[in-house]
């Protein structure tokens, strides 16, 4: 990138070292909103639809064919 400046560098090389560090270390960025997380997601399970929390696969009929074969 040739073509960058001395301030576009000085943004662009901190934003590149955060990016590489939560490449490597994510856990530094995920552990302190694990709590924050759980209290989110036990909120939605209250508000949570009784219908849409239990979606099962309807049982499908056999089809016949044209040659007489059922699938």
């Amino acid at each position: 990138m040739p073509d960058l400046d001395k301030r576009e560098w000085a943004m662009m090389v901190p934003l590149a070292a955060v990016v590489l560090w939560m490449g490597v270390y994510p856990e530094t960025f995920l552990a302190p909103m694990r709590k924050d997380i759980a209290a989110l997601d036990a909120r939605l399970a209250q508000a949570r639809p009784k219908g849409d929390a239990d979606v099962r696969m309807a049982a499908i009929a056999p089809v016949a064919h044209e040659n007489g074969s059922a699938r």
